[in-house]
């Protein structure tokens, strides 16, 4: 697997950026240990608490 670089002219990330690396590069990864939980440490940007990012990483089982 690659590098996924996608261009956005108004900000480095946003919510749609960081959903995108969730389904596409984050949950695949995991999924050989789908029967624990994981933990993702993120920063204080807003689009990484927002309630749709909140609901896909909790129904994942990711803290």
């Amino acid at each position: 697997m690659g590098v996924i670089v996608e261009l956005n002219n108004i900000a480095y990330n946003n919510k749609n950026f960081f959903l995108t690396f969730i389904v596409k590069e984050l949950l695949p990864t995991l999924q050989s240990s789908a029967n624990f939980p994981s933990l993702l440490l993120t920063d204080i940007a807003g689009f990484h608490t927002t309630e749709t990012v909140l609901e896909k990483l909790c129904s994942a089982n990711i803290m």
